[in-house]
């Protein structure tokens, strides 16, 4: 899987990390499920497709050979810049660790790109990280990749804390953001983000999106030429969709505005990536819904789409074609 992606908030997919099953040779990835917005991942239904034909479940690990394509692996050195997805088919965090020192060492070294690493995992990224600056961040890229490692140039993309290597974490649910939020803070980042895909519910972001005053506790508003009070930061970045495919969970229009505004009272920016294949208001009267093809459900009233992912900002409604990005 090379540069073309279908993901709106990236440019594109870098996936060198990949598996092979044991009995049948077929390569394609591996990954654990772990959370209620893993249930119909889209990453495990295209490896049980096309790749190795297994679920992306603990018990197949023991079935696959995880290996780095060497190939791919340098690809984003030679790539125009754009922003790139590492590892959308699977979490960076669950694969061998001398697979990500060389992950990481090829991010340190393609400085040139935007590199937007999303995982469920930020307590593995943070262990990670700390053990790595612990280590000597040089010592690491030098030994995943030293043919192509320049010192100079490792030790002034680690010092700068690696600025264009974005970090993330999925945030489907409020109890996901709750236990996740809290160590993506703790990770030194120049862009801190969550993905709320595929959104299963309302959030608070208050604790994402304001950030926390050290001394007091107290959180505080923003001044009028918006910087904070503060010096604690909050995430620089909120992407929110929808659920696409056969299997769609229902996403609330009200919980993605709800989302928006929070966003925008904090002057934090917010991409719509979709509003997903079964998107419902709560009312009929809705002011969301004017100017939208609807029909009536039992539950509601649901957006009539073309689209089948949601993913045309055409039939949304109008408060919710946002896709702003980080400055």
């Amino acid at each position: 899987m090379g540069t073309d992606t279908t993901i709106s908030w990236t440019g594109a997919s870098w996936n060198p990390i990949r598996a092979r099953n044991k009995e049948t040779g077929k390569v394609g990835w591996h990954c654990v499920k772990v959370s209620p917005g893993c249930a119909n991942c889209y990453a495990e239904n295209q490896n049980r497709w096309t790749g190795t034909g297994l679920h992306y479940v603990e018990e197949s690990a023991e079935k696959v050979d995880v290996f780095l394509d060497e190939e791919m692996l340098r690809k984003p050195l030679s790539w125009k810049p754009q922003r790139i997805f590492p590892c959308s088919m699977m979490d960076l965090m669950l694969a061998p660790r001398e697979h990500v020192d060389r992950v990481f060492g090829v991010m340190a070294r393609a400085r040139h790109q935007t590199f937007q690493v999303l995982t469920k995992h930020p307590e593995l990224l943070e262990e990670y990280l700390q053990d790595a600056y612990a280590g000597g961040m040089y010592d690491i890229a030098e030994r995943a990749f030293p043919d192509i490692v320049d010192q100079g140039q490792v030790l002034a993309g680690f010092a700068d804390e690696l600025p264009h290597v974005w970090l993330g974490t999925s945030t489907e649910n409020q109890r996901q953001l709750d236990e996740r939020l809290p160590r993506l803070l703790s990770i030194p980042a120049s862009v801190r983000f969550i993905s709320a895909e595929p959104l299963l519910g309302p959030l608070n972001l208050q604790d994402a999106v304001w950030p926390l005053c050290r001394a007091s506790g107290e959180k505080h508003e923003r001044d009028h030429d918006g910087g904070m009070w503060c010096e604690e930061r909050a995430v620089d970045w909120v992407i929110v969709g929808g659920e696409s495919g056969r299997k769609a969970r229902r996403c609330m229009l009200e919980w993605i505005d709800s989302i928006v505004l929070q966003c925008q009272e904090a002057n934090a920016p917010v991409f719509v990536k979709q509003v997903g294949a079964w998107s419902e208001a709560e009312r009929p009267s809705s002011p969301l819904l004017s100017g939208c093809f609807v029909h009536a459900t039992s539950g509601g009233v649901r957006l009539a789409l073309n689209d089948r992912k949601g993913e045309d900002p055409s039939e949304w409604p109008e408060a919710l074609r946002i896709r702003e990005f980080p400055a």
